[in-house]
């Protein structure tokens, strides 16, 4: 069953990332975009680069979440056949309620939840937030989504406005 989201518009509202919405083809634009309305570490734009792993420990607002976009994915896949000499497979099951991130090497915990943009037709669509569940039977960190929105609904201010 393929569970992959339908092609998304562009949304160019950068106040907040939406499930569902797309905000762009290149991860560091996208990055870059979110660091200047949300206030994401610009001292890590360069993790998004060409031939970077696409990824930010501590990057968000407050410095607690990690962002991560996934350009390479499987929908779900099974993890059991995947080719050994790549560095890691990461699979999306359940339309996206579960990410596992096959692990090659030491198993290190993750230590933050997650904000996740997902490559599809081309564009970063907005998956959610999410958090660590542990590592499942094999080498494979799960990480299960509890937000569709970032900010989260309690770090809105009472007016609305995202500073």
């Amino acid at each position: 069953m393929n569970t992959k989201p339908k092609k998304c518009p562009l949304d160019k509202n950068f106040s907040a990332a939406i499930k569902g919405h797309a905000y762009g083809s290149a991860a560091k634009a996208v990055y870059s975009k979110f660091c200047d309305s949300l206030g994401w570490d610009a001292d890590r734009t360069g993790c998004f680069g060409q031939q970077k792993n696409l990824f930010a420990d501590n990057a968000d607002t407050d410095r607690t979440k990690d962002v991560w976009f996934l350009c390479h994915y499987n929908f779900d896949f099974d993890a059991s056949k995947i080719d050994r000499k790549g560095t890691s497979t990461n699979t999306i099951k359940e339309g996206g309620r579960f990410i596992y991130e096959e692990v090659k090497g030491d198993r290190d915990e993750a230590r933050s939840d997650r904000i996740v943009f997902v490559k599809d037709g081309g564009l970063y669509v907005f998956y959610g937030v999410y958090r660590y569940n542990g590592f499942d039977d094999g080498n494979r960190r799960t990480f299960e989504r509890y937000s569709d929105v970032y900010p989260l609904p309690e770090q809105v201010p009472a007016d609305g406005e995202v500073s």
